[in-house]
């Protein structure tokens, strides 16, 4: 299970919802207690995607000296969810 949802950080998805099916047929879960804990798997991912991300710079944006000034993390689009 965890290298189900460790592969689907690195494609981008959080596995959340790919992970419902499976801890109803694997674990033998309910509904709501798959989709509580898919929840749950969603945000953890989220948070520590979001914290080891936070300090790396962007490569095409630089400042007067050349060096990497943004950050790679696009906020523009958080604001707009």
């Amino acid at each position: 299970m965890t290298f189900w949802i460790l592969g689907c950080v690195m494609a981008g998805t959080s596995g959340g919802g790919s992970l419902i099916p499976l801890l109803r047929i694997i674990f033998l879960f309910t509904v709501k207690d798959a989709i509580a804990i898919s929840n749950m798997t969603i945000a953890v991912v989220g948070i520590i995607s979001f914290i080891a991300t936070y300090t790396v710079k962007h490569p095409l944006k630089v400042d007067t000296k050349g060096k990497p000034a943004g950050l790679a993390f696009e906020y523009n689009l958080v604001v707009m969810l």
